[in-house]
Formats: C-alpha cells, structure tokens, sequence
C-alpha cells in the first residue's frame, strides 16, 4: 500500500494545534478550529496506529509527531505534522535483498534517500541501547551488523501508521466539514 498523491500532499500540509499553551489564545476562526480538531485527531490515531503495530524502537517517532502553527496567508490557511523524516519507512516498510515487502524502492527516490551507513549504523546501535538487550560495548558493532544485514536482506515491514489514518476517507470527512463552515 502506498500513499495517494492527495495523502502525500496532506502529510506535507498537515495541521496545527491552535491553542492557548502555542498562541495564548484559541482561534475565532471555525475553519482553523476545525482544522486543528482535525489534526489534533489524526495525530491522536497516528500515535495509537503506531503503538499498536510494536513499531515503537526508542519513542522518538512517536514523541516526534507534533503539530506544527497553522498559517493564514493570501486566504489561504494550511498546517503542518512534524515528525522524524524516516516515518516513510517505518510506514510503507523496506524490501530486502531476499525478501520484497511491497515497499516502495526508496533508493530510486532522490527525496527518499534511506541516509548514510553511518546513519543506519548509528540508529541501530541507538535501539540496542534503548532497547536494553545487554549487548557488551566490545560486540556492539558485530551484533549492529548482523542487524543491519537482516534488514538490508528480509526488509522491514510497514506499519501503515499513516497511510491508515490519512485515507481518502478522512480527508473526505475534513472536506466535508470544511464545506459545511463555509456555507
């Protein structure tokens, strides 16, 4: 399952929070508050999705996933979900060298690009940490390896966490409200 080009747009654009702890005040606009209901809502339903798919390594993912202000420009109002930027991976998966998991094939996207070794070499060393599988600090790099291996071979799973909860279904539903406050 991959996401729509309408989904991709949204998660770039997600929604804010508007509220007295970020601006001091709650907004008058029905638009932006039904906006940031919206969001606060989906970014409920990612963190439930992502907790419980077991993809939860260290919580940076998770505690990661914040709104960001909503912005009002030239009439046009749009929000933003900030989140770390290997979310794609832990949502659409990873294929393996021996196994194909129906991820997309990231290398060949040049906004995708999976980070350096090191990167990966250091994320994993990171969740054997958090993660606490009393690995001695002389096989950390062996035991990281073979990690790394598993991965580049059998792949990741996905998880879906926000292809799930960013459907046409519930951008349909924020339409839908939206068209009724303007009215």
């Amino acid at each position: 399952m991959t996401l729509t080009s309408q989904q991709k747009s949204l998660v770039s654009q997600l929604g804010s929070i508007m509220n007295e702890d970020i601006f001091g005040a709650k907004p008058d606009d029905p638009i932006q508050v039904a906006l940031s209901e919206w969001v606060e809502s989906t970014i409920e339903k990612m963190k439930e999705r992502l907790s419980s798919s077991g993809r939860i390594a260290s919580r940076e993912l998770y505690q990661s996933i914040q709104p960001l202000p909503i912005v009002s420009e030239n009439g046009v109002i749009s929000a933003s979900i900030e989140m770390e930027d290997y979310w794609k991976y832990v949502d659409q998966g990873v294929n393996g060298e021996k196994v194909n998991r129906g991820a997309p094939n990231w290398s060949s996207m040049q906004d995708y690009s999976p980070g350096t070794f090191e990167e990966f070499d250091k994320s994993i060393k990171e969740w054997i940490a958090f993660k606490g599988l009393g690995v001695p600090l002389e096989d950390m790099d062996s035991v990281a390896f073979a990690i790394m291996k598993s991965i580049r071979e059998n792949g990741m799973e996905a998880s879906y966490f926000v292809t799930d909860v960013v459907t046409d279904e519930s951008l349909n539903d924020l339409e839908n409200r939206l068209f009724e406050l303007w009215q």
